[in-house]
């Protein structure tokens, strides 16, 4: 638990062995914290849903007990780890993910919200590219997912490292709606970074999202899926309808200490962390509203880059 007033970090307990996960998701109502999914240690994905009341360290912040109280929930329809969920007014939003049913070699586009004051889960509409592991963040009542990992299609025969996992640069939206449930998913340009395993936040004082952490495509050099040193600050801005809806951005410079990778988000110019300097610039258009009506394809073709495969890899742990 993290106290800003005094800037320290307190274990504040734990939880029984059976609630043990990792790849989960998380997020807060009022005084409670919910988490919900992620994977057990043979990596068996889980729809689970738990509640912690926090009211139990209120009158003491640093209070310590051996084992936290939680409060089983109605579960996800999609069991899965990988995967990010954010608040919206009242819901939690859970996209994307990847899960042990496929032998984790397809990412999902399962999207469901949870409703806290009722304890429902209610499925959505797809995503409109499976992915696991993208940066999720909400701004200007939207719900942007950005980036992520896929699996090639002969994933569960694949064996070179290098193609077991596939950076996205894929950019979607979605604007909640309360009383229709049906709203879809629109997908914007796609970004100039392929990046998986990051996060997104908010600022909405600023009208920015900002992307860390994160890693590149498979590097041959290092043998391995290098993290980036950038940072990438998203602004949306529209243009006339004649020109198409736009999402477009700017930034300034900054730092992060120990190599701390970077990420995308609706529109982008990109922060280098080595030389503090803005090196490019994007405007990513909301293709849905094109005068074409073509949604612009730039991933990799998976199955002629997956078939250059000779060497052993566990998809999930690529």
């Amino acid at each position: 638990m993290y106290d800003p007033g005094s800037d320290q970090w307190t274990t504040v307990g734990s939880l029984p062995e059976d609630k043990t996960k990792s790849d989960l998701s998380a997020w807060s109502w009022q005084n409670y914290i919910y988490i919900a999914g992620g994977f057990s240690e043979d990596y068996t994905a889980t729809e689970e849903t738990i509640r912690l009341d926090m009211n139990q360290f209120a009158d003491n912040f640093t209070a310590s007990s051996d084992t936290i109280e939680y409060e089983t929930m109605y579960p996800m329809a999609a069991p899965r780890g990988d995967f990010h969920a954010v608040t919206y007014f009242g819901y939690a939003y859970a996209a994307g993910g990847i899960t042990h049913t496929s032998n984790w070699c397809t990412s999902l586009t399962d999207f469901e919200r949870y409703h806290m004051a009722t304890d429902t889960w209610e499925t959505l509409d797809d995503l409109t590219v499976g992915r696991a592991d993208m940066a999720v963040a909400v701004l200007n009542g939207k719900i942007v997912a950005t980036g992520g990992e896929v699996k090639p299609l002969n994933c569960e025969t694949l064996l070179d490292p290098a193609f077991g996992s596939l950076p996205q640069d894929d950019v979607e939206v979605f604007i909640p709606s309360i009383g229709d449930s049906k709203a879809e998913w629109v997908s914007y340009m796609a970004s100039p970074r392929e990046l998986f395993r990051y996060a997104a936040a908010a600022v909405p004082a600023m009208r920015a999202i900002y992307t860390f952490g994160g890693q590149k495509p498979y590097d041959a050099s290092c043998q391995c899926f290098a993290s980036s040193d950038e940072i990438l600050m998203a602004r949306e801005a529209f243009r006339s309808s004649a020109d198409s809806t736009s999402a477009s951005a700017t930034s300034t410079g900054g730092s992060v200490s120990g190599g701390t990778a970077a990420g995308i988000a609706i529109g982008c110019s990109i922060l280098s962390l080595a030389l503090g300097l803005i090196i490019g610039r994007f405007l990513f258009s909301n293709l849905k509203s094109s005068s074409s009506g073509v949604l612009a394809e730039s991933r990799p073709n998976i199955n002629e880059t997956a078939s250059e495969a000779d060497s052993s890899v566990n998809p999930k742990l690529a």
